[in-house]
């Protein structure tokens, strides 16, 4: 406040009064050099109440991670670990029993006469997944369909000869066939009842 006092013994005059409005003006000009705005000093007050919240934060955090028990952390992460391990291992044994079940069912699906019948015949410990194949697979299926042929549908392979019909099969009967084939087939007639 010192700047202020030396305005005002500036602005006296000669009767030893002030010269208010020279010493207000001067007031003005000077005051931003000595004086914070209002505006800017509710910014820093702002930014000095969030630095003290965080520092009060950071203390909190600092003092529960003082409390913290290594061995049991340690022991919490080797619980987490091993329960992530045993899901990834149940989730990659899902996985695997799915690719075999549907790969059974794809080489079934069109030969048994129940898929879900003969797929439950097959011992699927015996299956080993290889990438996209299933090892042992084809010999399970031959050793059902020769074992239990019956749960399988007959392949349509084999035709059963049907007769054909060709001018060449065809043979003129003899007269005496003809006769006996009329006697037999013919309608009565209305004039030769016996």
């Amino acid at each position: 406040m010192e700047w202020i006092k030396a305005i005002m013994k500036k602005h006296i005059k000669a009767d030893g009064t002030v010269d208010m409005e020279a010493a207000m003006k001067e007031i003005d000009i000077e005051s931003p050099k000595h004086a914070v705005p209002k505006t800017a000093f509710l910014d820093i007050d702002k930014q000095l109440k969030e630095a003290s919240t965080t520092i009060k934060e950071r203390d909190v955090q600092i003092s529960e991670l003082t409390k913290v028990d290594p061995e049991k952390l340690q022991e919490t992460i080797n619980t987490l670990q091993a329960d992530n391990k045993k899901k990834d291992d149940d989730y990659k044994s899902q996985l695997k029993e799915l690719k075999i079940s549907n790969a059974i069912k794809l080489a079934i699906a069109d030969k048994a006469q129940d898929a879900d019948l003969v797929a439950g015949l097959f011992d699927k410990e015996k299956l080993v997944l290889d990438g996209d194949k299933i090892v042992g697979l084809d010999d399970q299926l031959k050793g059902l369909q020769e074992s239990k042929s019956f749960l399988f549908k007959q392949d349509d392979t084999q035709t059963e000869s049907k007769p054909t019909f060709s001018q060449a099969n065809f043979q003129k009967q003899p007269a005496a066939d003809q006769d006996v084939w009329n006697a037999a087939f013919a309608p009565p007639s209305v004039g030769n009842e016996k």
